[in-house]
Formats: C-alpha cells, structure tokens, sequence
C-alpha cells in the first residue's frame, strides 16, 4: 500500500467547509490495519476493511468513532503524512512501523499533492478516489507579466565540503507576502539553463534551496556549479520563448564549504550555509512561514533535577522531536568509529514516523543520514551511532541538526568547540553546555569534568630518597660490625659509630646466670672436689695428732 494524492486543506477558496483526504492505492495483498499519521502528531487507525487491494483505490477523510468521524487534521500550508504498521509495545503504548511517506508544501486551495507518473505535482484537478489528473492552471496575464519579479536568488553553494555530487545548491526567496508562480523563472549557470515544473509555486516569504531542477520534459537535471574562476549566474523570466534577465550575481574561487550569501549590505562568503532560511537569522529564529511556537512537555524524570529540558535550538512547532545530547568524542576504550552518537527526544505525546528526515553533522553539515523506519515513541529517546550509520561528529568543532525531507530544519545544536575525551555536548538547564557523563537514552546528567592528578616530581625525589636512604642504612650496619670487630680502640675518628655502653644490672643479671648454669653443668666435678678436699684436710689433722 502506499500514499497516492493529499488534499489538506478544510475549507476551499469561498471559505465553505471541505474534508481533508489522502488517497492510498493498493500495492500486493493487504497485510493488515494501519495507521495514518501527520505531523501534527495526529493519528487515525484504519481497518483491514477499508484498505484497498492491489491497484485499487482508497480515500481516507477521517476515522470512525463510537461518536462518529474523526476529520482529518494534516496542516494546510505545508506538512507531512505517513502510513505505518502499528501494534502493542509493553507499557509504552504503540510503536509504529512507517511503509510510506509523503510531504507537501506549497499548497494552495482547490490543488492537491498527486503522485503523476512517479514525480509528485501540485495539480488543480484533485480526483479523490479516481486516477491522479495533472492540471497546472493557466497563469493570468498579470502574472505572466510579473512572473519571477519578486523572487531572487539569496545563496548558492558551489563547493560542498567533501563530495559535489547532488550536494551543489541555489537557494531562491519569494519576498512577498502572497504564493507566487515559478513555472516561467529560469536560473541559467554557465550558460545552461535550469527550469521548474510549470505548476510550482514559493509560499510567502518562503526560503527554498534546490539542488535539482527540471529540463523542458519536466525531467530532474542535478545543479552543477564551478569551483574556481569567475563564474555569472542570472535569475530570468522566459515567456514563449523570450528571455529576460531579472537579477545577475557573480562570484570567483569558491572557499570548500562556504556558501556565497546574500545580505542587506551586499554578497559575501559565509562559512555556515542555511539552506532553506533567511541568511541574517539567527538559528532560533529561521522558521521558513514564522509560527507560534509550541510548548513541549518536559522530558521524564532522571536520576537528577539536572535533567534533561525539551526546546534545545531552533525547532518547528508541529514536529516535537528535538536533539538533546550528541558524543564527539568518546573516551577509550570506546571509540569514534563506533560509539559517536546523537540523541533524539520526542516531546509529544504521539509516536514520530522518521522516514525521510535527515540527520546532518559537521561545522558545515558534511555528513548526513536519512532515516527509514526508525520512529520515536511518545516521550521518548532515540539514539544514532556512528556504528550503524555514516554520520561523524568532529572532535574540534562542529553541530548537528535534524531536517525534514524537503530540508526545513526541525531542531539543532548550538556550535561547539573542541571536545574533551568522553564529555558530551548536551541541552541541560535550558542551554548547551558540556556534560562528562554520557546518558544516551536517558535523561540528561551535568557533571563536572574529574580532576586531573599530575605526576609530581617530588615523588620520584621521595622514592630516590627512600632508595638512597636504605642503601645508606646498609652502608651504616656493615660500618657498625666492623667497628664491633676492631673493637673501641678503633683509629676511624668521627665516622665510627659509638656503641652505648651496657646497663650494670644487666651484666649482673648475666653473671649470675653463668655462674649457676655452670654450678649446675658441673656439679658433680664440684662435689668430687669438695669429698677430695675434705678427705685430705682429714689426713692432715690425722698426721699432726701422732705426731
């Protein structure tokens, strides 16, 4: 199944009441029911029974309730819709699987969005439930007479950092407050010239970049700008073959990455490229149509009050999805190859289908990633890595943004300078600031950068000291036993050590103790030599008395 034509407007060019409507058309055998959804964050379940088999036709105005039908809400001027699987995810409700997507802008009253022989056309014969007609009204003659007048070119980018190829722009401003027809505007570069589709329009004050543009047979023909030397460009108006130059710029050497901008005050090379906003905006305040600005519901509970805040950077109103952490430069063992990532937020409280939008990085948006079936679920995360897609943050400077597929930006990071080892660049307390606690998928977490400890010199000077120290205390104890050894008429002068003299009571103590283990070892030579002594003082006595 896919998206065939979008009607959305609810009231015609009377101001009588009409349906909005998509047109779906039957690709293969139905799967199942669906769910239609807009970036209004609207969405309406369509059963199996409505939906139509292969290469028929459905017209989806609303959905039926208990109550009675649910009219379509899609966004006039401009919007999105996408059709998706839809079914049961835990506790966090629905999960939704985009299978087609589809946008729009532009529109006016009375013209639909029809797909036309595979390129989509703004078509003043909308045929709900019939095959797509293409009808481009006839221009009146004061609009052909003033055709392209007030438009002008305001930016061009001839040298895209890295690759050129499809990624050469012009940039084209409608400076007037009502839609205006370029079906007669050409642009000529290098002598070839570069038309639209003849049913085209600018909506007011609107801001487009075109990175194609279409030949006589309405067929794509890719935007290709010279680098170097001195190149002319001329916004002109062509009417039955006559051409008449409206605005002519020039500029010379391209700079790699810089666009050529225009200002109040003249042209000049800018190192930020805006495609799609006005060149002297700040991001804040580059909405292509200004519009009052939703507020989002806060992000979920962290495990902190420095938690995570939902309007970071410049953001469309009806598109709740916002960037709020991003990692340059992860610390080991992560690694940038792997584990650089950029973290996306859904505020609303419906899922947000991603197919088509693009994800771009770098100080010049180099890199970029368009989405496929990833969607966010109601107040919830959704982080990309460099793992899984090509998308590569630098470590010294740069930004990311996120834009739909016509490339209105819907959010973006302030610029960054250089990033520390594992500190992320996150939107904490209602502004970006540096965070060295990466939180992807959760809740954002401010954290002061650890302390560094430096190696000080005084510590090698302590272990050498030490070393030196027990090497000294070995030299001093040899030293001591020689001097024991020569004994205290030892001639060394001042480098012997003098040994204290040993307590009396000591001595003493150690006296008795030899004299009574020598008693008792020998105590019987002792007893021999007393009996002796007795024996021979007897004998004497004996001798004197006969004498």
């Amino acid at each position: 199944m896919a998206i065939n034509e979008i009607q959305p407007y609810v009231t015609d060019v009377s101001g009588a009441p009409i349906d909005a409507w998509v047109e779906l058309v039957g690709v293969g055998e139905p799967g199942g029911s669906c769910v239609l959804l807009t970036s209004v964050g609207a969405a309406y379940d369509l059963p199996a029974e409505i939906l139509p088999q292969d290469g028929a036709l459905a017209l989806i105005a609303g959905e039926e309730t208990e109550t009675g039908t649910l009219p379509l809400h899609l966004g006039e001027l401009r919007g999105a819709v996408w059709l998706a699987d839809g079914w049961s995810f835990g506790q966090e409700g629905v999960l939704y699987s985009p299978v087609d997507a589809a946008d729009y802008t532009a529109l006016v009253r009375d013209q639909s969005m029809a797909l036309v022989d595979g390129i989509w056309r703004r078509t003043f014969s909308p045929t709900p439930g019939a095959p797509n007609e293409y009808l481009a009204q006839a221009p009146s003659p004061e609009e052909v007479s003033t055709a392209c007048e007030t438009v002008h070119i305001t930016e061009l980018l001839p040298n895209p950092a890295g690759e050129d190829t499809d990624k050469e722009w012009v940039e084209i401003q409608n400076k007037t407050a009502e839609f205006v027809p370029i079906g007669f505007c050409q642009v000529v570069i290098g002598g070839t010239a570069y038309g639209f589709l003849e049913d085209d329009l600018l909506a007011p004050n609107e801001y487009r970049s075109y990175s194609f543009f279409y030949d006589d047979s309405s067929r794509p023909k890719s935007v290709s700008l010279r680098n170097s030397g001195d190149n002319e460009i001329v916004w002109r108006r062509s009417v039955g073959g006559q051409a008449e130059p409206l605005q002519r710029l020039q500029y010379s050497n391209a700079p790699e990455g810089s666009s050529w901008s225009r200002y109040d005050t003249g042209w000049r090379w800018d190192d930020t490229p805006t495609p799609n906003l006005d060149n002297s905006s700040l991001p804040e305040e580059r909405d292509i149509v200004p519009i009052e600005r939703a507020v989002p519901d806060p992000a979920p509970n962290g495990p902190t009050t420095d938690r995570v805040e939902a309007d970071p950077g410049a953001q469309r109103a009806d598109i709740p999805v916002t960037i709020t952490e991003i990692l340059p430069n992860p610390a080991s063992p992560l690694a940038d190859d792997t584990d650089e990532f950029v973290e996306l937020y859904n505020s609303g409280s419906e899922a947000v289908a991603l197919r088509g939008y693009r994800l771009q990085a770098g100080s010049n948006f180099t890199y970029n990633y368009t989405f496929e079936d990833e969607v966010i679920s109601p107040h919830g995360y959704l982080t990309v890595t460099s793992g899984d897609t090509p998308i590569s943050l630098s470590n010294k400077a740069g930004r990311v943004r996120l834009t739909t597929a016509s490339g209105e930006v819907v959010a973006q990071t302030d610029p960054y300078e250089s990033a520390d080892a594992g500190a992320a660049w996150a939107w904490i307390q209602g502004k970006w600031q540096w965070t060295h606690k990466p939180t992807p998928s959760a809740a954002n977490v401010l954290t002061a950068a650890p302390a560094k400890v430096k190696k000080s010199k005084k510590s090698g000077s302590r272990a050498k000291s030490k070393k030196a120290a027990k090497k000294k205390s070995s030299k001093t104890k040899a030293a001591k036993t020689a001097a024991a050894s020569k004994g205290s008429g030892s001639d060394d002068g001042a480098d012997a050590d003098v040994v204290p003299p040993v307590h009396t009571s000591i001595l003493v103590g150690v006296g008795a103790l030899a004299v009574l283990y020598a008693a008792y070892e020998y105590r019987h030579d002792i007893a021999n030599r007393i009996h002796q002594l007795r024996t021979n003082r007897g004998l004497r006595r004996a001798s004197r008395r006969s004498a």
